[in-house]
């Protein structure tokens, strides 16, 4: 683990995972990009609570590779009360591992806190995702929209409110016509 010196910076960003997943390049990106913060790489979960309660309080936000999910779900209590208000994001490569990761947040409120940080993008976009979760957002990806309702649910939602608001915004048909035409869109 990199230890920052208590009067070399302000606030503390940890990057939770390896040399192959979070390179001395993205560190160097992330400190330039946010100089306000000091980042530093530590390798696992666990290791989260070997970190100084003097750096513990001054972290704005971590970030765990997608491997350590797992520990990530079964610790998260522990980090968010260790970290306080920290922003926590899972940092994913594989789109499933981030989509079975928001289907059990359902499980844990603590883990509906946690944003994604797809990690497949260019480092200016990736720079930007990463400014939305330092700044509190919670930052979910389109492509894993649809891990927060079943596919047939969100099929069910969007042609419902569509089929609605297309019949309701026709005054000029007679109640009958809309029912007709209502079963139309639905493929009847």
């Amino acid at each position: 683990m990199t230890q920052l010196k208590k009067e070399d910076i302000g606030e503390v960003g940890i990057f939770v995972g390896d040399a192959f997943v979070f390179s001395d390049i993205i560190l160097r990106h992330a400190s330039v990009e946010f100089s306000h913060l000091g980042f530093i790489r530590i390798s696992t979960i666990e290791a989260l609570f070997d970190v100084p309660v003097e750096q513990a309080r001054r972290c704005r936000i971590i970030v765990v590779d997608e491997g350590q999910s797992d520990e990530l779900i079964a610790l998260v209590d522990a980090v968010f009360e260790r970290f306080g208000k920290t922003r926590v994001a899972l940092a994913y490569r594989k789109p499933t591992v981030a989509h079975d990761f928001l289907l059990k947040s359902g499980e844990n409120p603590m883990l509906a806190r946690v944003g994604m940080l797809p990690m497949r993008l260019e480092i200016d976009h990736w720079m930007s995702m990463l400014r939305l979760l330092i700044c509190g957002e919670r930052y979910i990806p389109y492509e894993l929209f649809d891990a927060v309702r079943p596919p047939e649910k969100v099929a069910e939602t969007i042609g419902a409110q569509s089929s609605l608001k297309a019949v309701t915004n026709l005054p000029a048909l007679t109640e009958r016509e809309k029912q007709v035409l209502a079963s139309v869109s639905k493929g009847k």
